[in-house]
């Protein structure tokens, strides 16, 4: 689990650093072959703010897909 405290007017520059926190993520285990997969990774802004999550949305990377943001997140 990856998170992070920011202003809402850092979040442009918090999104690129999380793809690329992330992308780290997968050439590690690209390196010890072990595979992730984007599809089943989330993503997800708690904020007083509905603003705060429009801000983010479609930035946060993993790879080629960009992750969506979700409401709530499953822990399994």
């Amino acid at each position: 689990m990856l998170s992070h405290s920011f202003r809402r007017q850092d979040s442009h520059q918090v999104a690129a650093e999380f793809s690329h926190k992330l992308n780290l993520i997968k050439e590690s285990g690209e390196r010890w072959q072990v595979d992730f997969v984007p599809t089943k990774s989330q993503a997800m802004v708690v904020s007083q703010s509905c603003a705060a999550s429009r801000e983010v949305e479609g930035r946060v990377k993993f790879g080629d897909p960009t992750l969506p943001l979700q409401d709530h997140i499953k822990i399994l």
